[in-house]
């Protein structure tokens, strides 16, 4: 079974003159891969090197980086990663060769990737079997773990990302957003 980490818990500050958040980068492990899904846009890439160091890992020990939406907040530390691939809602890329899948890709047995547009066009989450259950690292499907926003001011569109978010939540044991923690999933 896979394994799960939450590396940096997102984040939103709304201010005066300008916004401060950046995204809930996550540790996926399963079989002799490292993933980090979204890793996001923190204040230094020291901060994501010592939340790394923390499993005794560096930027090179990453196999795969997993963007669930191109968003500058869940993707712009990517180049950080040397040695990854990344992996998104539709494909895969190493270096200069670009592979192409219909939404729905393997990681592994225990790691899946699924569509969960809505937010952008290009949405996809991470399905992941632990032995706690079903976890979800769902990127903005929702923001917080407290469900809201109920309506999401950046919607591509409204009504795949209420289809989207129904989805989700019957997968999940567990869920991951974009910019908070992990929460049990009541059913």
């Amino acid at each position: 079974m896979a394994k799960v980490n939450i590396l940096i818990k997102g984040y939103e500050k709304e201010f005066k003159d300008r916004d401060e958040y950046t995204c809930t980068t996550t540790l996926v492990q399963d079989k002799d891969l490292n993933i980090v899904v979204d890793p996001g846009c923190p204040k230094s890439e020291k901060v994501l090197e010592k939340a790394l160091a923390k499993h005794g890992l560096t930027f090179k020990d990453i196999d795969i980086i997993f963007i669930t939406h191109w968003h500058l907040d869940h993707s712009k530390s990517a180049s950080l990663f040397p040695r990854a691939k990344i992996v998104d809602f539709w494909e895969i890329n190493k270096g200069d060769k670009h592979y192409f899948h219909d939404g729905k890709y393997n990681i592994t047995e225990n790691v899946k990737v699924i569509p969960t547009p809505g937010h952008t066009r290009g949405h996809a989450s991470l399905i992941v079997n632990t032995e706690k259950g079903t976890v979800v690292v769902m990127g903005d499907v929702f923001w917080h773990s407290n469900l809201t926003p109920k309506k999401d001011p950046f919607a591509g569109d409204e009504k795949k990302l209420r289809e989207s978010r129904k989805k989700v939540l019957k997968i999940a044991d567990y869920a991951i957003p974009g910019h908070g923690e992990m929460f049990k999933v009541k059913k």
